[in-house]
């Protein structure tokens, strides 16, 4: 195996991890190569790719639901994290109760609430 591969590989993965939408990644590196040293240069910094295009009829739909829902709940994950006032927002607009998923339970921003 060639020294520069491990770098490239990390460059990949951090591109993957950066990318809408934003995921886990991992790499797994064998034993016996954690203390090899090589000279390598930076493959770049990875940029965060442009979020995807909004589907305007997709989130029209969703409202037209939400706002028929007679007992609306909302569930976010961590990646609504950046958006709490907005889940907020519309969950006092539809008075819905707001839930977490999340890997490590309660750790997320969005405030509990109990369902109706």
């Amino acid at each position: 195996m060639r020294r520069t591969r491990p770098l490239g590989l990390v460059s990949a993965a951090l591109r993957q991890a950066l990318a809408a939408p934003q995921r886990p990644v991992a790499l797994e590196c064998a034993l016996d190569v954690w203390g090899a040293g090589a000279e390598v240069a930076p493959a770049g910094t990875p940029v965060a790719a442009a979020p995807p295009p909004v589907d305007e009829d997709a989130v029209r739909d969703a409202a037209r639901l939400l706002g028929a829902a007679a007992r609306p709940i909302i569930v976010v994950g961590a990646g609504a994290l950046a958006a709490s006032d907005e889940v907020t927002a519309i969950a006092e607009l539809l008075q819905a109760p707001v839930d977490r998923l999340s890997p490590r339970p309660r750790r997320g921003r969005q405030p509990q609430t109990r369902c109706r």
